[in-house]
């Protein structure tokens, strides 16, 4: 939940790639790309509002070149999104329980 409530806020995150986590979860075994499809962080409605790095350079470059403000509202408007559709799901959903009363 907390990545859902981070995007109503604005909140910017840096993920690591798969691509990174692979190259550091590898030494301890091996992550698949249905880990990675199974993960809010990785999933591809969300990849517009996180910044993803491929090393700690990239990381390093990424924090440093980040328009905060920019991304914030990015995110915010996300998260909106993201709420409006699932309240809009939830709401189907109690509407087709209710007609089968």
């Amino acid at each position: 939940l907390a990545l859902f409530e981070d995007l109503q806020q604005g909140i910017v995150h840096f993920v690591p790639s798969e691509k990174f986590v692979k190259e550091l979860g590898g030494r301890v075994r091996t992550v698949t790309m249905s880990e990675f499809e199974l993960c809010d962080w990785w999933a591809p409605e969300f990849r517009e509002f996180l910044v993803y790095f491929d090393s700690w350079e990239d990381l390093k470059r990424k924090v440093d070149s980040t328009k905060y403000a920019v991304m914030s509202i990015k995110v915010r408007a996300g998260g909106a999104a993201h709420r409006a559709e699932m309240l809009n799901r939830w709401q189907q959903l109690f509407d087709e329980l209710s007609a089968q009363l």
